[in-house]
């Protein structure tokens, strides 16, 4: 008995579980999705004697270290790989290039590589950014997806490294092709090294060149961060469309906007829902119908065809040339011609109605031609 009871509380919590969830339902809430330019990255910093002269923040040193964490802080949290090394070149040491390994190529994580970054220094050494390009292209080898380089020095070369830094973004653009972008962040205003730095990015064909002054506003800071790394996108909820409008006549024209309900099936309707028949013009003291005007009779053909349940009225007119007696024959004759031609192409003469109004009822005043014009005509009136 104690289970049944326990069952039945059970099934009792469950039902008042569902209802409070059917009142309630869920709101659907925008995601975001992280939208990654580049898919590993090497941060290359110049650690050269160089680095100790006067920066925005203090030493060049210390205003690239401040840039980085800046950056770092920015960076989306996705699953990029990355690198972060120092290069620079003693002529002193046997082995006179050197790099220093801060962060191994391996998964991003912000914090690890925020520590790091507080670990680079300068040396007694001389700058060699070919040096430290190869390096970092080494690093790159085997990684899949779009690659950036982002170096980070005075641009200052002075070492006599065999290779140039252009002809080393020569042969990493042949490595790497269109997946590798080079940017650069220039600490200090030396135009040399200006002319350095620019020379490697556009061999590489992709990236840009920047200095530390510009990105030490936080709008340009984060343009650059989007521009390199990535940046997160809203990615807007799913939600049910509402049902589209009524529409009861299918003319196009939604029921709360539609003047004209009921609109035969095929006919052409203007914004308010209303379908107008064209009208026929004729030439003076004539009945015949006129190949320009064809198209006008050929949509009410249609209209009459796909609902056989219409019938259509066909009202003739003149203009005030002539007696009233002969323009209301001729008007009648402009009205049967037009009937003879719906009956000849398949409709029958039961469903057609004519009359003729002569000079009556103008659509326009009769004391100009093109007045005159205006009058000579057939109009229609659709009955159901």
């Amino acid at each position: 008995m104690r289970k049944e009871g326990n069952m039945r509380k059970l099934l009792l919590y469950l039902g008042l579980l569902g209802l409070v969830w059917g009142i309630s339902g869920y709101t659907a809430r925008a995601e975001t999705k992280i939208v990654k330019e580049c898919d590993a990255f090497v941060l290359l910093v110049d650690e050269s004697s160089s680095m100790f002269g006067p920066g925005n923040e203090g030493t060049k040193m210390e205003t690239a270290k401040s840039i980085l964490e800046k950056m770092n802080q920015l960076i989306p949290s996705a699953d990029y790989q990355c690198a972060l090394l120092g290069f620079s070149y003693d002529k002193e040491r046997e082995e006179s290039y050197s790099t220093k390994f801060y962060y191994p190529m391996g998964k991003y994580d912000k914090s690890k590589l925020g520590e790091v970054i507080q670990e680079l220094e300068a040396t007694r050494c001389w700058t060699t950014v070919g040096y430290g390009l190869e390096k970092a292209g080494e690093l790159l080898k085997g990684v899949n997806g779009k690659l950036a380089i982002i170096v980070v020095s005075d641009g200052e070369d002075n070492s006599d490294y065999p290779r140039t830094p252009a002809e080393v973004a020569k042969n990493l653009k042949d490595t790497y092709g269109d997946r590798l972008c080079i940017y650069a962040i220039q600490v200090g205003e030396s135009e040399e090294g200006r002319k350095v730095l620019d020379s490697v990015v556009n061999i590489v064909g992709c990236g840009k060149v920047v200095s530390a002054f510009e990105l030490s506003d936080e709008d340009s800071m984060k343009e650059f961060v989007k521009e390199v790394f990535g940046y997160e996108e809203v990615v807007p909820p799913v939600v049910e469309k509402p049902a589209p409008p009524e529409d009861s006549d299918g003319d196009g024209v939604i029921d709360s906007l539609d003047k004209c309900p009921d609109t035969p099936k095929g006919a052409k309707v203007n914004a308010m829902g209303c379908w107008k028949p064209g009208v026929v013009y004729f030439d003076t003291d004539s009945a015949e119908i006129k190949p320009e005007f064809v198209p006008v009779l050929e949509e009410i053909l249609n209209v009459m065809k796909l609902n056989p349940e219409l019938k259509l009225g066909i009202l003739g007119y003149t203009d005030s040339v002539g007696s009233e007696e002969y323009n209301y024959k001729l008007s009648l004759r402009r009205a049967e011609a037009v009937k003879q031609w719906f009956v000849e192409h398949g409709i029958c003469g039961c469903r057609v109605n004519t009359k003729g109004f002569g000079e009556k009822y103008p659509a326009a005043p009769n004391d100009t031609e093109e007045g005159r014009a205006r009058n000579r005509r057939v109009e229609f009136v659709i009955v159901r």
